[in-house]
């Protein structure tokens, strides 16, 4: 039988046993075949017997089980492609929590350390090897290959390093704060931020200096940002220009991991925060400039996580006060998107709120109903961006769908540390290694 080829039957006086076999054993198992052939049959009619009542005792689990241990014992694999290789192709959106990160919502404050370790400066990779275990979820899966993420644990209102804030909204489509090199100069390790193109193709985040050589060393400059591009002169000049100014990519754009978690970039206080920093946002039900007065939205959003990393810092943004990038939540002070995409300004809802305020402005807020909200929301946001990147509509529907419609709601927050997807969506793919000093 295959499942003893490593042995060998020896034939030796006549007696059959398989080799090798120590002398205690092979004593008791030369008595064994010296017994007649009736005692042989009764022994193999017992034998038979208990493989039935064994068999039928089994539930279905127990019978699976004792199939699979039968078959790790062959020389030939269950399957042709083994756990780890079904591990490490995992798809590049999964977005798991990497090993090195897995400790990601500890109880006590974290440092600046925001990313992942890897090699000669790499932007980590999502697919692992190892994956974290499943944990139970306070909502449902929105498919198998996001079931490998890790639900952080709920904060404590009351906790010490737990603090209280509020979220507002924004998409301008500049060239991020963080996708310059004196925003990141101090950060450890040293990451900058990516930015893409007019057609959302990763591009140079900064470049030297055209006039550099021999006598001037030259000096680092950033791509000019789409919502002020006064230098594209100097960039034209360029060996890596590319005839576009700088913008937000748009997979920068909100992601929903379940009906309680996403993920999402933000601009963030420049008092507590810069860039590359990774903060848990649990929403309370409360509006920030509605103390007090309840409303569905805000109840709804109630108990939900959002994990934002910090793609801008800046003096306009309140301490406490998270910035969620969301395409079509407002424009703010900037715009280099309207241009960028090919749509009016005004298409794009309310210069401070985007589509949402737009939506509220026509109704009385606190008579309307949740559904009413998410459907505007939803028409608008499918006006804008139907035949666009599916990502833009995409990140415009967060809002009606897993943000609620909320405008403006409070949470308590803490900081932690990223999770892998937004590492990787973060990271540039072109720097990966901070530039040398000139001098």
């Amino acid at each position: 039988m295959k499942k003893y080829e490593k042995f060998t039957l020896n034939t030796t006086n006549s007696r059959p046993y398989l080799n090798p076999i120590p002398e205690r054993v092979n004593q008791r198992f030369t008595i064994f075949v010296r017994l007649g052939a009736k005692d042989m049959r009764f022994i193999y009619i017992i034998a038979v017997f208990i493989g039935i009542a064994v068999v039928l005792g089994c539930s279905d689990g127990k019978l699976n089980l004792m199939l699979v241990l039968w078959a790790e014992d062959e020389s030939e694999p269950l399957s042709s492609t083994s756990y780890e290789e079904r591990s490490s192709s995992s798809s590049e959106e999964t977005p798991y929590f990497s090993s090195s990160l897995y400790s990601s919502y500890s109880s006590s404050p974290l440092s600046s350390s925001s990313y992942s370790s890897s090699s000669e400066g790499q932007a980590p990779s999502s697919s692992s090897s190892t994956n974290p275990p499943s944990s139970g979820s306070r909502g449902p899966r929105s498919s198998s290959s996001i079931n490998q993420v890790e639900f952080p644990p709920p904060l404590e209102e009351d906790g010490i390093i737990v603090k209280k804030g509020w979220a507002s909204r924004y998409w301008d489509g500049c060239k991020p704060h963080c996708s310059r090199t004196e925003h990141v100069e101090n950060t450890t390790p040293w990451a900058i931020c990516r930015n893409c193109d007019k057609d959302n193709n990763e591009m140079p985040a900064y470049y030297l200096h055209p006039d550099a050589g021999d006598v001037w060393k030259g000096m680092y400059l950033g791509t000019p940002s789409g919502c002020d591009p006064h230098d594209m002169d100097m960039w034209a000049k360029a060996p890596a220009y590319n005839n576009s100014a700088a913008y937000t990519c748009w997979d920068m754009v909100p992601r929903v991991i379940n009906d309680t978690l996403a993920y999402a970039f933000a601009a963030t206080s420049a008092e507590e925060s810069h860039c590359g920093k990774c903060f848990q946002l649990q929403f309370d039900g409360g509006d920030y400039f509605n103390p007090g007065r309840s409303r569905e939205t805000h109840r709804a959003l109630r108990g939900k996580t959002l994990v934002v990393l910090s793609s801008n810092v800046g003096g306009d943004v309140a301490k406490g006060q998270f910035d969620i990038m969301i395409p079509a939540g407002g424009l703010g002070a900037f715009n280099g998107f309207s241009s960028q995409i090919g749509v009016a300004e005004d298409d794009l809802g309310a210069r401070m709120g985007g589509l949402l305020t737009t939506c509220i402005e026509g109704v009385d807020y606190f008579k309307t109903n949740m559904e009413v909200l998410q459907n505007c929301v939803r028409e608008k946001c499918n006006k804008v961006f139907g035949n666009k990147a599916k990502d833009l509509l995409d990140g415009c529907l967060f809002v009606a769908d897993w943000y609620m419609a909320a405008d403006n709601p409070t949470h308590v927050y803490k900081e932690v540390e990223c999770p892998q997807y937004l590492v990787n969506k973060y990271r540039s793919t072109i720097h990966t290694e901070k530039p040398p000093p000139l001098w």
